[in-house]
C-alpha cells in the first residue's frame, strides 16, 4: 500500500529546501553593483578665453545599483572622488562631477570612497594610468586656407585614440578617425571654412578596466578609466 506523507511534514520539507535560495536572494541584494567610469580630462581654453588655459579635471560618474547591473538604482548614497561629493543625476541615474586639479601637476592617482544608508563602506585608491594632451593646435584663430595639423602626447606609454573635429554650432562633422596608432593628422583645408568654431577632441580607443571585490559588492563591479583631451579654435 502506498502510504501518503502527512500534510504538515510536506509543509516543513518546503521550507528546508527553499531556505537556502531564499538566502542566496537575500544576500545578493544586500549587495552592492558598482559601474565607475574615471575620465582623466585635460582641456586646453578655448581661443578667445585667457583666463582659463589647461584646465585639468577628473570627471566622474558612478552608477550604484542593488545585487546586479540590473537591480534597482541607489540613489541615496554618499559618493566622493579626492573628497568631492559627486551629485546625483537622476535622468542618468548616475553620480556625477567634474573636480579640478592643479594643471601644473597631472595627479597619478585618486581616492574613491562609497558609503551607503545600509552601513557599507567602500574605500580605495586607483592609479590613473595615463594622461593624453593635445599639442596642436593650441586654442587660437588658424588659417582655414591651410592644411590643420593635429598632434597629442601622453605622459606614460601611450596608445590608439578616436579623433574628432566638429563645427561647434552646427554639429557638422568636420573629422572622425578611429584607433590611430600614430600621434598625429591632418584636416584638409578643403573641409576648413571661414569663421567657424570648431571643436576637436582625442580620446582613447581603449578603457583601463579594473574589476572591483570585496564582501559587499555584487560580482562584475568595476572601475573604468579613459583619458582624453579637447581644445577649441575658430578659423579665419
Amino acid at each position: 500500500m502506498r502510504k501518503k506523507i502527512p500534510a504538515g511534514l510536506v509543509c516543513v520539507l518546503f521550507c528546508l529546501t527553499s531556505m537556502p535560495y531564499s538566502q542566496e536572494i537575500s544576500n545578493e541584494e544586500s549587495k552592492v553593483f558598482i559601474n565607475a567610469v574615471i575620465y582623466p580630462t585635460f582641456s586646453l581654453s578655448r581661443y578667445d578665453y585667457n583666463n582659463d588655459l589647461n584646465h585639468v579635471e577628473i570627471r566622474a560618474y558612478v552608477n550604484l545599483r542593488l545585487g546586479s547591473p540590473h537591480g534597482e538604482v541607489i540613489s541615496d548614497a554618499e559618493v566622493a572622488v579626492n573628497g568631492n561629493h559627486l551629485e546625483f543625476n537622476a535622468k542618468e541615474n548616475n553620480y556625477e562631477k567634474r573636480i579640478k586639479i592643479p594643471s601644473d601637476s597631472l595627479a597619478s592617482e585618486f581616492r574613491f570612497n562609497i558609503s551607503t544608508r545600509e552601513g557599507i563602506v567602500f574605500t580605495r585608491t586607483y592609479s590613473i594610468p595615463d594622461w593624453l594632451i593635445i599639442q596642436n593646435p593650441k586654442p587660437s584663430l588658424v588659417d582655414s586656407n591651410s592644411d590643420l595639423r593635429l598632434a597629442w602626447s601622453f605622459k606614460n606609454f601611450g596608445g590608439p585614440v578616436d579623433v574628432r573635429a566638429y563645427n561647434f554650432k552646427t554639429g557638422d562633422e568636420i573629422l572622425r578617425a578611429d584607433n590611430m596608432v600614430s600621434t598625429e593628422t591632418y584636416i584638409s583645408s578643403d573641409d576648413l571654412h571661414e569663421n567657424t568654431l570648431l571643436r576637436i577632441y582625442v580620446i582613447c580607443s581603449w578603457f583601463y578596466k579594473k574589476y572591483i571585490r570585496g564582501d559587499n559588492l555584487a560580482q562584475g563591479s568595476e572601475m573604468n578609466i579613459m583619458p582624453w583631451s579637447q581644445v577649441f579654435i575658430r578659423t579665419k
